[in-house]
């Protein structure tokens, strides 16, 4: 999975729950705290979240 594939992955989960910790999405897309992270900061950029 690629970073942008991942970023709309969290995205999606995100709409269709509301709320989930970066733990649960780390554990779910199979990538670090860290990134998922990384990736909500990115996404906070372009995106009201």
């Amino acid at each position: 999975m690629t970073a942008t594939e991942r970023r709309e992955e969290i995205m999606k989960i995100l709409v269709a729950r509301r709320y989930e910790t970066m733990s649960v999405l780390a554990a779910e897309l199979g990538v670090t705290t860290r990134t998922i992270r990384s990736d909500v900061l990115k996404l906070t950029a372009e995106y009201p979240l």
